[in-house]
């Protein structure tokens, strides 16, 4: 099974899941951005496209001689990246979760965060490191309100802005993601998934608007759609109920072939 994590961070916001995976699975987790851990970032790392990512993974897996990923999980940003992975000949996944993704399909209601981000990145962009105080101190009030839970997910989803050169980095790699994924692209990959599909989201997700799930299931034939009347957008922390709908639905998939 291949978990591709989200936004450039540790596995903190979907630990919980990695946990019930883990007794059930052999579990390889992804981070979908390229970002490195504060105080690593160099001219050298360099932010990757998403299908770097596919063939990375593609190539990682055939030096572990992993013929096959049975399951693909996609949480968040990860999202965009499961669904090449899940249309790639390569891998031939026999399912794909879909879990508070981020995939922008044409038409679809998006939150503040959503409509702000790109304009942020391109900011970082065109700033550089010099830019790294005041978005970092701007980020950081946004948490004051929040409660104890959702203060530490928070600053875990902080992480690539903690140093100035990841936040460069991660910066390229959010562009990336939303420039070679955009609208219309990404419609057409999920278009192409032909296996069982399961997509969860929250109605009170404040960082990305469920629309994207309704989109989603709309554009996949065989997806089924679960959304949940409350558990923001660390879903798995908030809604426990998401991780046994993952694990029955990838205990009643259909056997591979091969």
């Amino acid at each position: 099974m291949l978990v591709v994590n989200p936004l450039g961070t540790g596995v903190g916001l979907i630990a919980p899941l990695l946990n019930a995976l883990s007794r059930a699975f052999d579990v390889v987790t992804w981070e979908s951005r390229g970002t490195v851990a504060p105080g690593k970032a160099t001219s050298d790392v360099p932010a990757l496209r998403p299908s770097d990512h596919v063939r990375d993974v593609e190539q990682l897996c055939a030096r572990l001689g992993i013929r096959r990923i049975d399951h693909v999980v996609g949480f968040c940003s990860g999202g965009e990246i499961a669904a090449l992975l899940a249309t790639s000949r390569g891998l031939q996944p026999r399912t794909v979760t879909f879990a508070a993704s981020s995939q922008r399909l044409p038409d679809t209601r998006r939150t503040a965060y959503q409509a702000t981000i790109l304009p942020i990145c391109d900011a970082i962009v065109r700033r550089g490191i010099s830019a790294h105080e005041a978005v970092y101190a701007a980020l950081s009030r946004s948490l004051a309100d929040a409660d104890s839970l959702d203060l530490e997910l928070n600053r875990t989803n902080l992480q690539p802005f903690t140093d100035p050169e990841t936040m460069l980095l991660y910066a390229h790699s959010i562009r990336y993601l939303m420039t070679e994924l955009e609208p219309e692209k990404l419609r057409e990959t999920v278009r192409e998934i032909r296996v069982p599909t399961l997509i969860l989201h929250a109605r009170d997700d404040e960082m990305i608007h469920y629309d994207a799930a309704v989109a989603l299931h709309r554009e996949i034939e065989q997806s089924r759609l679960v959304l949940y009347g409350s558990g923001g957008h660390f879903l798995f922390h908030r809604a426990p109920r998401s991780i046994e709908h993952v694990l029955q639905f990838m205990s009643s998939a259909p056997p591979g072939r091969g």
